[in-house]
């Protein structure tokens, strides 16, 4: 008997775990409560997720910390990752492209190098790969600077992500693309200097290193 007793309290405490697991937001919070062990305490707390969540849309909102927030709760949580991984995958790029001559006096020649020319070029855009990794990050942080650099030699188009703490909208297009503003002085804040600071420069658009050295 006092077995059997013992066996339904611990089934009973463990219904009782599993309700508290799921009690709505009590879940939502579980994760950010595993900061503490990475030191991360003032942030990942009750209040200043309210505070954090009450500033969405207003000038007040600290991006940075936001950011955190949600990468945060992308590397502890399986379900918010999940959501956005789901997000992030859910279309199937088709895309087309075919030559267009832009010269009048241009010849008739034969397309097939321009078509295979063409290709290498979409294929270095690698779209499927890289699509869904702009939208995740999209996803999680809110905003997506993006700067795209045509290498000739190789016939590729890398795109590379910019910081969003040292870029700023400043208009629409009349195609209704974004254009923002990008802060030099992301390289001072680096914290490196003289040969150290040059290498890593190197990595960058010779465009934005010529801004930085004028």
């Amino acid at each position: 008997m006092a077995e059997e007793k013992k066996k339904i309290i611990e089934m009973a405490d463990r219904r009782k775990a599993i309700e508290e697991m799921y009690s709505g937001d009590q879940q939502l919070l579980r994760v950010f409560e595993r900061a503490r062990s990475a030191g991360l305490n003032s942030i990942f707390k009750r209040d200043n997720l309210e505070r954090i969540i009450s500033g969405v849309g207003s000038n007040s909102l600290d991006r940075k910390e936001v950011s955190n927030l949600a990468n945060f709760a992308y590397a502890t949580d399986p379900i918010y990752a999940g959501i956005i991984d789901y997000l992030s995958n859910m279309f199937l790029w088709r895309y087309y492209y075919f030559p267009i001559k832009i010269r009048e006096g241009a010849s008739d020649a034969d397309f097939s190098p321009v078509y295979e020319l063409m290709t290498q070029i979409i294929d270095g855009l690698s779209v499927e790969t890289t699509f869904p990794h702009i939208m995740t990050k999209l996803f999680k942080e809110g905003a997506v600077y993006l700067y795209t650099v045509k290498d000739n030699k190789s016939k590729t188009i890398s795109t590379l992500i910019l910081n969003p703490s040292y870029c700023k909208p400043i208009l629409v297009s009349q195609y209704g693309t974004g254009v923002f503003q990008f802060d030099v002085k992301y390289f001072d804040d680096l914290g490196l200097k003289g040969e150290d600071l040059e290498r890593s420069l190197d990595f960058f658009p010779e465009e934005l290193t010529s801004a930085y050295h004028s």
